[in-house]
């Protein structure tokens, strides 16, 4: 096994890579004309934001998150998307719209009454990132909710820290790292090849991971018939 491979021990025996053997693999392939002590921010930059560009590509199961048993208004602080809100008091699924055409024909989103509708509500977190909420109309706050939505993964800061990206698709977040390394080394011929690399990557892993419902795929068999038997 590779030695970005090798990894820590996480749940039930999975092998898990961190943010120190990730920053490691770039040095060993080719960022050697870079300090390992001075210029290791750099490298740590660099692989957040080949990280934040995978994550933020599709809508991952990986980044999935289902809140249970919460009413609105529900602050959300690392929404990237909502899959789906629940009214699980009545059964009933919401539908989502956005608060300015809601605004368009109820004035007042204040008025209570059965809850038909979820928006969102976002403001500045003063730290250069968003919170958001999720607001019913009407207005229901009794009401018990589950909320499904894709999250903005945490930034890697300690060397300890795991990605949330499967293992088996790390070389693909090596090689988005190594496009800012050649790119900064002025090496585009270079950085054109691991761009490649690394956008083949993202497509086998949409391939992998967001077509799991084979149950109803369409697939087409076909038999061979021996005429002669």
């Amino acid at each position: 096994m590779d030695e970005l491979h090798q990894g820590t021990q996480g749940e039930e025996g999975r092998v898990s890579t961190t943010f120190l053997q990730l920053q490691t693999e770039i040095f060993a392939r080719g960022a050697d004309y870079l300090d390992t002590t001075s210029d290791i921010a750099r490298v740590k930059t660099w692989l957040n934001s080949a990280y934040f560009d995978m994550c933020g590509r599709e809508p991952w199961p990986f980044l999935e998150v289902t809140l249970t048993g919460v009413t609105a208004p529900q602050t959300i602080t690392d929404l990237r998307g909502i899959l789906s809100v629940v009214d699980t008091s009545t059964l009933t699924p919401l539908e989502g719209i956005d608060r300015r055409d809601l605004s368009k024909t109820f004035v007042d989103l204040t008025q209570t009454g059965f809850d038909g509708y979820w928006y969102l509500e976002s403001a500045s977190d003063g730290a250069g990132g968003l919170t958001d909420t999720v607001k019913l109309f009407p207005v229901n706050a009794s009401d018990s909710l589950e909320i499904r939505y894709i999250k903005v993964p945490s930034q890697l800061v300690n060397d300890t820290d795991i990605p949330v990206i499967p293992d088996r698709f790390l070389d693909s977040l090596i090689d988005g790292t190594m496009t800012y390394v050649h790119r900064d080394n002025d090496d585009y011929d270079l950085a054109g090849q691991t761009t490649q690399s690394f956008e083949q990557g993202i497509q086998l892993m949409a391939d992998q991971l967001l077509n799991r419902n084979w149950m109803n795929a369409e697939r087409q068999f076909t038999t061979q018939w021996d005429w002669n038997a």
